[in-house]
């Protein structure tokens, strides 16, 4: 799985991963509106994970 690129190589969730996660739960019924970006997610812990790497 490695090899084949499954995994991303980085822990941070970008904003457009994280529009295009949130739009599937809207399209799905699950969520009423596109949550903000720096609303939900805290990119500290994986900005220091890939520092220590």
């Amino acid at each position: 799985m490695i090899d084949s690129n499954v995994y991303p190589e980085s822990a941070l969730i970008t904003p457009q991963a994280m529009r295009t996660a949130m739009q599937r739960q809207i399209n799905a019924g699950n969520l009423k509106a596109m949550p903000e970006y720096t609303n939900v997610v805290n990119p500290l812990f994986a900005t220091r994970a890939e520092s220590k790497s």
